[in-house]
């Protein structure tokens, strides 16, 4: 499961407590220490942390500020995690979620410019297609059908 050649670029292989958390089939990309005595690690198929794994479409942005990872999910909760040791967590994380992006688009719905984002990313097997609405902007009605109708023409238009 463990690449030796990113331990050898990264300049150190994973302790035996990190090795042990990534699950079968999974491939390690990357690892922290947390508060806690708790490790945070990446894998090709998202971030484990505190018994609990977010597929890298599952979030939304992560920014480091000081020690603290803060990061937020696609239901809009942000987990923050304290790091002791950050290592290339941080950016391997931020590399991943923009990696799983195929494709983001603006739709204005209402006069004053505010509306939805339409966002596809990709997963293992699948694509996953989400709305992102604006503050203010009603998921619902009106606002929604054109949503909706913002959605089926841009997958028609990227064949998807």
């Amino acid at each position: 499961m463990f690449d030796r050649s990113r331990a050898a670029v990264r300049g150190s292989r994973p302790p035996q407590a990190v090795r042990q958390l990534v699950p079968h089939g999974e491939h390690l990309l990357s690892w922290a220490a947390a508060d806690g005595g708790a490790w945070l690690i990446a894998t090709d198929l998202g971030l484990w942390g505190y018994g609990e794994r977010l597929a890298w479409v599952e979030i939304d942005h992560v920014t480091l500020t000081g020690d603290t990872l803060v990061i937020r999910a696609a239901d809009g909760e942000d987990r923050e995690v304290v790091l002791r040791e950050a290592r290339d967590l941080p950016a391997v994380v931020r590399g991943q979620v923009e990696a799983s992006v195929l494709h983001s688009r603006f739709v204005p719905l209402l006069r004053d410019g505010r509306g939805v984002t339409v966002v596809a990313r990709k997963t293992r097997d699948t694509v996953d297609w989400r709305l992102h609405y604006d503050a203010g902007v009603p998921g619902q009605g009106d606002a929604e059908a054109r949503a909706l109708a913002a959605l089926a023409a841009i997958r028609v238009e990227l064949g998807a």
